[in-house]
């Protein structure tokens, strides 16, 4: 007899288990399916878009390998054709390096150098040649030679990297502006936030790229690396916005351990360093209206470095190229050449027109 009863009552014990376990499942189930559709209203699963570029002439990338920056631009001219369609002309010299006055005026007269560190925002991303800003402070800078390093997706550190290379090769230059924004940042430890916002936007169009990237090691010194341009999401992440949300959100959580925005300060101090060994003038030149940026320029102030600001409100329409492209546009530009020309000759890091006028 108790046999029996043991065994109704362990019987009645495992159909609770399984009704609770199935209302459970289906408590959760519900949960996520509720989530997924609310997020789905204002977020997507993962996708790896397809650039805006929809046509290249001459075909194929104008980005190619390179071996300690990682990637940098193809030598040549090229028609760019966005959506929409938009389309412009850029061009770029045997180095890499995107031209600041007509093709056929290369090579440059023997004179003083200046060299313009940067991003996409310097070296011109979606806009003519001629509609750059360093093209534009070159039209007024007859004396100079305007040099422009900036490049797509750069980082802080490409930047440092760049002008170690370039001081080893060519004539040491009389001033270096380094044009930072804060977004620089992850980019300079390459985060998974970056990382991932690189592949899911194309990337610099070049399989099998290695980034280079800065590590704090265990005894607080910075140590160069490369990681392969990769990323692995969380499971599901490309089928759905609540594992893609989740994704990002584990993204965010990281941020601070890598102290990017303390890594960016110790690398542009490096450039500054280098700069003042080597008895090159050199300012630093903020991009972007926003308080990391503001806080990295006033830093650098009361350390007795130039630091000038010469953003302008990308939020403002003509300020940038949307809806084809989100850079700024070729008025922000001209905003930029006005801002730091003025900064040039006030401080009287430059001579000759335009600052006799």
């Amino acid at each position: 007899m108790n046999n029996n009863n043991n065994s109704t009552h362990s019987l009645s014990l495992r159909k609770k288990l399984w009704f609770s376990f199935i209302i459970v499942s289906l408590f959760v189930i519900v949960f996520f399916c509720l989530a997924e559709v609310i997020l789905r209203k204002s977020f997507s699963p993962w996708d790896v878009k397809h650039p805006a570029i929809i046509n290249i002439e001459p075909a194929g990338s104008y980005f190619m390998k390179h071996p300690s920056l990682g990637f940098t631009a193809k030598p040549g001219r090229f028609k760019v054709t966005l959506a929409g369609p938009y389309s412009f002309w850029t061009t770029y010299l045997p180095n890499g390096l995107r031209i600041t006055h007509p093709l056929n005026t290369y090579p440059a007269k023997t004179r003083k150098n200046i060299w313009i560190f940067g991003c996409s925002f310097t070296q011109g991303g979606a806009l003519n040649d001629e509609q750059t800003y360093p093209w534009l402070l070159q039209n007024k800078l007859k004396d100079y030679e305007v040099v422009n390093y900036g490049g797509a997706a750069y980082s802080t550190l490409q930047n440092l990297i760049q002008f170690r290379d370039s001081l080893e090769k060519e004539n040491k230059p009389e001033l270096v502006i380094l044009a930072y924004a804060s977004f620089h940042d992850m980019r300079n430890t390459g985060t998974r936030a970056w990382m991932k916002a690189l592949i899911t936007n194309g990337g610099p169009l070049v399989d099998g790229l290695n980034l280079p990237s800065v590590r704090l090691s265990g005894n607080n010194q910075l140590e160069l690396v490369y990681v392969p341009l990769v990323y692995h999401t969380v499971p599901f992440a490309r089928y759905s916005a609540l594992a893609n949300y989740l994704d990002d959100l584990y993204n965010s959580l990281l941020i601070d351990g890598y102290r990017d925005h303390e890594i960016s300060r110790v690398l542009i101090e490096n450039i500054s360093y280098y700069c003042s060994i080597k008895g090159i003038k050199f300012v630093l030149a903020g991009i972007c209206p926003d308080y990391a940026t503001a806080e990295m320029l006033e830093y650098f102030n009361r350390k007795g470095t130039m630091a000038v600001d010469i953003s302008v409100d990308l939020s403002i329409k003509e300020n940038n190229n949307l809806p084809y492209d989100n850079h700024p546009s070729a008025i922000a530009n001209e905003q930029y050449e006005r801002k730091l020309e003025a900064y040039l000759c006030g401080m009287k890091l430059i001579s000759g027109p335009p600052c006799t006028h």
